[in-house]
């Protein structure tokens, strides 16, 4: 159902209006050039249900559960090579921060932030430290927050580190 409202927004009449939302969720609206309008509504306005997922780029190893970083030398200097840790949202609108964390197995419920993406596709770039163990446990953590109260999180299942 479509309906169509009509403001006053030279101020010359009412401001006070009310605006009922159609059933798809959608209003449409239409001004004199250069005029605006605000809205504010009494209560959030509902959202599409959303599922954040978490994906490791391993390097082809997926079935494996386990990550090996190679190295490349680049004038000289050796780089440990990266790998990509992305979150995926499927459903909700799109919009949000995702907070990537990294739970070491042998310290657990103590978790190390990794960075923050907020446009998708979301995802940082990760580097085992020189400093760790080989064969170390970990699980990478991702944290969605629509900024407007709604948060969810996702995990990754075991990963060993070569």
């Amino acid at each position: 159902m479509k309906r169509t409202i009509t403001f006053d927004s030279k101020g010359n009449g009412s401001s006070a209006r009310t605006v009922v939302v159609g059933d798809n969720g959608e209003i449409s609206l239409t001004l004199e050039p250069m005029q605006a309008v605000l809205w504010r509504s009494e209560k959030q306005w509902p959202m599409r249900a959303a599922v954040i997922v978490m994906h490791v780029s391993m390097g082809g190893a997926e079935a494996k559960a386990s990550l090996k970083f190679e190295m490349r030398e680049a004038y000289g200097t050796p780089l440990r090579l990266r790998r990509e840790v992305r979150a995926e949202l499927n459903g909700g609108d799109g919009l949000g921060e995702v907070t990537f964390a990294i739970e070491r197995l042998s310290q657990p419920g103590k978790f190390e932030i990794l960075g923050t993406d907020d446009a998708p596709p979301y995802r940082i770039f990760w580097a085992k430290p020189k400093r760790w163990a080989p064969h170390k446990r970990i699980r990478f953590i991702a944290t969605h927050d629509d900024l407007r109260g709604g948060v969810m999180s996702a995990r990754t299942e075991e990963i060993s580190l070569e």
